[in-house]
């Protein structure tokens, strides 16, 4: 027993304590703002901020850690990104469709670019919904290429952060982007020299505010594992290492939490303005969140459990 009236039951999954209440119960009321990052969910960790890379085990560079606030579940293992990840929301590359340049649209869901070098070449959804700063889980099938490259963006204008990387072989690709420019549009784009075609295309917002490292890779934690209870940590250098999440203004009586390497800490009555926050800068973090509320005995008593839990105690 914890001295709670809780008791921290253990299930197996992937050699970590887990405890049967998550932190996504305490975002459940109407308004509440905030989110959670718990690197014992490895299914959604990448070593990269696009996330093509996903972490495979200890040791491994973190860049970016999905939040399990607004019911994105991720799934640990092989297989398609898609598939993965519950709680992605509503489709949206439905027609109709335009194109521009080269891009051809067949009428059963593909469409083919036949670039001659003279132009970028695109196919988009006006008005897909696309919204600045929102993340986005992006596929698409390449077949029958020859030449060039297809990539996505979400937005408008060409920011980093809405453009995926070039596929250049026949071949499914995955991406997350967040929403950039004026938002609203999704395209697909050929370079002048794209020649081949792309089908099974796909783009759903995934809720959350999901924290990420644009800081290079010398700026990534590691994650890492207790060798003894399984417990997964991020581990910083104390430095350089640490993951940034963009909140919105939680007002004056938000409610963060902690478990590291001290133990568990939970502070209410915090102040928290809009603006980048930084993930706790930790030797050992095994999980961090905020709420803009305050919680209930029960709540608190609940939420300590789980820290407890994911400390491997």
């Amino acid at each position: 027993m914890l001295g709670l009236g809780h008791s921290a039951t253990r299930l197996t999954g992937q050699g970590a304590a887990q405890y049967p209440f998550t932190p996504g119960a305490l975002f459940d009321s109407p308004g509440a703002l905030g989110g959670y990052w718990d690197p014992s969910s490895t299914g959604g960790m990448f070593q990269d901020i696009k996330g093509r890379v996903p972490v495979a085990g200890p040791g491994d560079p973190v860049a970016l850690i999905l939040d399990g606030a607004q019911g994105v579940t991720p799934a640990a293992g092989a297989g398609p990104l898609a598939q993965r990840l519950g709680g992605q929301g509503a489709e949206l590359f439905a027609a109709p469709f335009a194109t521009i340049g080269k891009f051809a649209d067949n009428g059963d869901g593909s469409f083919t670019c036949t670039g001659d070098g003279s132009g970028t070449s695109y196919v988009y959804k006006d008005g897909a919904g696309i919204v600045v700063g929102d993340w986005y889980l992006v596929s698409f099938e390449v077949f029958g290429f020859v030449s060039g490259g297809f990539r996505a963006r979400v937005g408008t204008s060409a920011d980093d952060a809405g453009i995926g990387p070039w596929q250049v072989a026949n071949g499914t690709a995955e991406v997350l982007l967040r929403g950039d420019g004026s938002g609203g549009n999704f395209w697909i784009e050929g370079t002048p020299a794209t020649q081949g075609s792309v089908r099974a295309v796909s783009v759903r917002k995934l809720p959350g505010l999901h924290a990420l490292q644009e800081g290079g890779d010398s700026f990534r934690p590691l994650l890492m594992q207790e060798p003894g209870s399984g417990a997964w940590y991020l581990s910083n250098d104390q430095a350089g290492g640490r993951l940034t999440v963009p909140l919105p203004d939680l007002g004056a009586d938000a409610t963060e939490w902690r478990a590291d390497e001290t133990g568990v800490v939970i502070s209410g009555g915090r102040t928290i303005g809009a603006g980048l926050r930084d993930l706790p800068v930790s030797q050992k973090l095994y999980a961090y969140g905020v709420v803009n509320r305050a919680l209930t005995a029960a709540e608190t008593a609940d939420l300590t459990a789980w820290l407890m839990s994911q400390r491997g105690v």
